[in-house]
């Protein structure tokens, strides 16, 4: 039943493809043949697929108590050193003492100076995990994030029993894709019970793809070479354009020359034909 609630609750995620619970084992006092075990299954299972550029997206690491034996019943788990990386090239996790990182082999980035998937400062509504709200830090050089209770110690009701599991949930940003399209995300804890004092590291990976948006290119706008339209004027429109000139024998405006005025000529032929009249009849 508790499981069948979380995948519930986990639907539309990119559940662990591969979920790693390692046990210690060890023989039960006075029980010949009897053997008991610690073991946690830690499950990261981040929003999938997402596309680069997107904010805030869902994301939650579950644990659970997976302890094997008599003590499993009885005895509670301690969780500490809680680690996420969220950006493998491999699904191999890697855990134990003197272990830099559950990441086996770090994703190609094309820009290395920024993470591909960067994850919120703090848990999220949602988380159930004792010792919440939890302050995420990093990433460190090895690109992990740490999960740091703020409430108190991280523990694990026995097997059986409420609170044998829980979920811390947060958000991640997608800053980057990756050449091939998909990243890992390799968990880590370490697990301690009276029984096994001694910090068994557990992992457990999940996996996301992640889509480029489409580039697209805007074609370069040509621009037409002018043409010059020629529009005939009809010939109506046009000013008219009149040239005048002084009427020949005229009075001109600056010289004078023609000072004739009009019917002169016949008065002084007149005059002149009536004197050779004269000169006719005396002579």
């Amino acid at each position: 039943m508790r499981r069948r609630s979380y995948a519930t609750r986990v639907r539309g995620f990119a559940v662990a493809a591969l979920v790693f619970a390692p046990v210690a084992f060890a023989q039960t006092p006075g029980a010949s043949g009897q053997g008991i075990g610690i073991g946690v299954a830690v499950t990261p299972a981040f929003q999938s697929p997402v596309m680069v550029g997107q904010q805030a997206q869902p994301a939650l690491i579950q644990v659970v108590n997976d302890s094997l034996g008599a003590t499993a019943a009885i005895e509670s788990v301690t969780l500490t050193n809680i680690r996420l990386n969220p950006a493998c090239a491999t699904s191999a996790v890697v855990g134990g003492a003197g272990v830099a990182s559950p990441c086996s082999a770090p994703e190609p980035r094309p820009a290395p100076a920024q993470p591909v998937l960067a994850l919120g400062p703090s848990s999220t509504a949602g988380t159930t995990c004792p010792g919440a709200p939890f302050a995420i830090s990093g990433p460190d050089a090895e690109g992990d994030y740490a999960f740091t209770p703020t409430g108190g110690p991280v523990t694990l009701a026995p097997v059986g029993q409420p609170g044998a599991s829980c979920l811390i949930h947060f958000t991640f940003d997608v800053i980057q894709g990756v050449p091939d399209g998909a990243t890992f995300q390799a968990a880590s804890l370490v697990a301690s019970s009276p029984t096994f004092p001694g910090n068994v590291p557990q992992t457990g990976v999940s996996g996301v793809t992640i889509n480029v948006p489409p580039t697209t290119t805007t074609p370069p706008t040509t621009t037409a070479p002018a043409t010059t339209t020629t529009t005939a004027v009809p010939v109506s429109v046009l000013p008219q354009v009149v040239t005048t000139s002084p009427p020949r024998g005229g009075l001109a405006a600056t010289g004078g020359e023609d000072l004739l005025v009009p019917g002169m000529g016949l008065l002084l032929l007149g005059v002149l034909g009536l004197a050779g009249v004269r000169r006719s009849r005396n002579g």
